[in-house]
């Protein structure tokens, strides 16, 4: 008769080591992946935001005019407001929900402690309009740099547009690039 022999602890620590490093791979891809999947929301976000502001002008010949403001930019913009943060996203351009777009999307990321937000400006008379995904550190810049706001390169400074401030997608219409 023979005897069934156990696992050595060497065996054991080798099975285990083996396990943690496969698992630490995966949970770096399903990081990596929820990362793109927040990006791709955001895009989708940003162009929908668009397509409804384009509406409301076509409809009402200027774009919607902000009742809240948040940042003061020096810019030609005469306010600009957020919500993500303190303001609640159909008080910060009002009259797109419900006509033009369901719901005003929430930045992915964001909830309590979040330092993203979306920004919203527009030029004096409603001519122009700049729509900013802003502050977001896991942002893909290359992934879609038809989004990516040339006013802003990664920088600390929120104030001044010499390219110094933090990273941001934008959407925008006309000269609305040189607002915030």
């Amino acid at each position: 008769m023979k005897t069934s022999r156990g696992f050595t602890l060497i065996e054991l620590l080798v099975v285990i080591a083996i396990i943690g490093i496969l698992s630490s791979v995966v949970l770096a891809a399903l990081n990596q992946a929820r990362i793109k999947a927040r990006n791709a929301r955001r895009a989708s976000d940003l162009k929908q935001l668009q397509t409804a502001l384009e509406l409301y002008n076509s409809d009402n010949s200027h774009y919607p005019f902000t009742s809240a403001s948040a940042y003061e930019y020096r810019s030609t913009c005469s306010g600009q407001s957020w919500w993500g943060g303190s303001y609640a996203p159909q008080d910060v351009i009002p009259g797109l929900v419900p006509v033009y777009i369901p719901a005003m999307p929430l930045e992915p990321s964001g909830g309590i402690g979040s330092s993203c937000c979306y920004i919203y400006g527009v030029a004096p008379g409603g001519t122009d309009y700049k729509l900013l995904d802003f502050n977001c550190a896991e942002i893909d810049y290359m992934g879609y740099p038809g989004l990516v706001d040339v006013n802003r390169d990664g920088g600390p400074n929120t104030c001044i547009l010499d390219g110094s401030a933090p990273w941001a997608w934008a959407v925008y219409s006309g000269e609305g690039s040189k607002c915030m």
